[in-house]
């Protein structure tokens, strides 16, 4: 079964509103799932907040573009 990648483009938007659409997002996260984060800065602000909701993430930098792939934990404490 192939992954699905919710992909949100992020580059075009205001300070707030990026993380308002990924924190949307992970409400409705399946398992197997994640979310592309593409924008043009890293979200530091928001990676505690992935930690305490149980979420993994992955970033990758590139000169023009940040992405940041988001997605739940599923293995035991």
């Amino acid at each position: 079964m192939e992954e699905k990648v919710i992909e949100l483009d992020c580059r075009e938007l205001i300070p707030c509103e990026p993380m308002e659409r990924v924190l949307r997002a992970m409400e409705t996260l399946k398992g197997g799932e994640t979310i592309k984060m593409i924008n043009l800065r890293v979200p530091h602000p928001l990676f505690p907040i992935l930690a305490t909701r149980g979420f993994c993430y992955k970033v990758q930098e590139f000169e023009e573009k940040i992405e940041v792939f988001i997605w739940k934990n599923n293995s035991p404490d």
